[in-house]
C-alpha cells in the first residue's frame, strides 16, 4: 500500500501544479466547473480513491484519501472538496449498492466519466445533519418513502449521481448496524456514512 498510496500522491501533486494551479483564476472568473480538469483528475486515478479495486478503484483508506485532498487542495480547496464529494459518494456506490447498481455505475465513477454528489443542505436545517427534517418512512411492502426537501447541491447540473440524504428509520437494521473497515470513526462522518449506505441497500 506504501508504493500505491506514493503513486497517488504523486499524480495529486502533478495534477495541482500542472491543472489546478495555472487555471484556478480562470475557473473563478468563469465561475463553472472545470470538466476537463476533473476527466484529467480520473485519467491520473483521483476519482475512484476509496472504491474497490475489482472494479477499477485504488482501494485506499479514508486517512490516506485525505492525504491525497491536501495536495489537491494546494491549488484549490474549492476543487479538492468537490472531489472528494464525489469519491466518497462513489465509494459508498461500488463498496455498498445492488449488484445491478454497481454493474450500472462502479466503472464510470470510478473512472470520472460520471460525478456523483449527495444533498445534504436543507433550507431549515442546513447543512446538519442531525436536524435534518427529511424523512424515509418504510411502506408495507418493504419499500420506502422518502419526504424533504434539498438546497443549494454542489454540481447539482453537473454530476449524474446524486445522493440525497434521509436519516435512516429507526426500524431499518441497514441503518442500525452498517460497519466497515472504511467507517470513519468521527461521528459527523459516520452519520454520512450510515445515511449513504442506508439509501444504496435500499
Amino acid at each position: 500500500m506504501t508504493e500505491k498510496i506514493d503513486t497517488i500522491l504523486t499524480a495529486a501533486r502533478e495534477h495541482c501544479a500542472k491543472v489546478i494551479k495555472p487555471n484556478i483564476d480562470q475557473w473563478n472568473e468563469n465561475a463553472k466547473w472545470p470538466r476537463d480538469a476533473s476527466d484529467l483528475a480520473g485519467a491520473a486515478g483521483l476519482t475512484g480513491l476509496y472504491c474497490p479495486e475489482e472494479f477499477g478503484g485504488q482501494g485506499l483508506s479514508l486517512g490516506d484519501g485525505i492525504r491525497v485532498y491536501e495536495e489537491l487542495g494546494m491549488g484549490d480547496g474549492a476543487y479538492a472538496f468537490t472531489l472528494s464529494m464525489h469519491n466518497i459518494c462513489a465509494y459508498a456506490a461500488c463498496g455498498f449498492g445492488t449488484d445491478t447498481f454497481k454493474n450500472t455505475w462502479a466503472k464510470d465513477l470510478i473512472a470520472g466519466r460520471k460525478l456523483a454528489n449527495f444533498a445534504l443542505t436543507e433550507p431549515q436545517s442546513g447543512s446538519d445533519p442531525a436536524n435534518m427534517h427529511t424523512r424515509a418512512t418504510v411502506n408495507d411492502d418493504g419499500s420506502y418513502t422518502v419526504s424533504g426537501a434539498k438546497a443549494w447541491v454542489s454540481l447539482a447540473t453537473k454530476t449524474w449521481l446524486c445522493l440525497p440524504f434521509p436519516p435512516a428509520p429507526t426500524d431499518c437494521p441497514s441503518g442500525r448496524s452498517m460497519t466497515h473497515r472504511h467507517t470513519p470513526s468521527c461521528p459527523w462522518l459516520k452519520c454520512i456514512w450510515t445515511m449513504l449506505l442506508y439509501q444504496l441497500r435500499t
